[in-house]
């Protein structure tokens, strides 16, 4: 990626530390966290992400939004044109 580009990386600080959150705020992060991850590895799962074999930045993003689209459309068939649940996805390509 070319130009300025930065993140926010918020990170659970250690109890020992100055800055140490409160017991509520951690039970808060911890949970956030896990949907984070529960979505992430949802996503890795349902469109082959750990098996891209793009070569490039710009060929993994390419893969990941054709794969998201096509996704999207499935969803939309079936819950608009078909009247059927969204996640019956299989059922399209028979």
């Amino acid at each position: 990626m070319h130009g300025n580009s930065s993140a926010l990386v918020i990170a659970t600080p250690r109890r020992n530390e100055k800055r140490a959150w409160d017991e509520g705020t951690c039970r808060w992060s911890a949970g956030k966290r896990q949907v984070v991850e529960q979505t992430v590895s949802h996503l890795k799962d349902l469109f082959s992400l750990e098996r891209h074999r793009a070569r490039t930045l710009s060929g993994l993003l390419a893969r990941i939004a054709a794969r998201i689209v096509a996704y999207t459309i499935g969803l939309y068939i079936n819950l608009f044109c078909l009247s059927r649940p969204m996640r019956r996805l299989a059922d399209l390509l028979i």
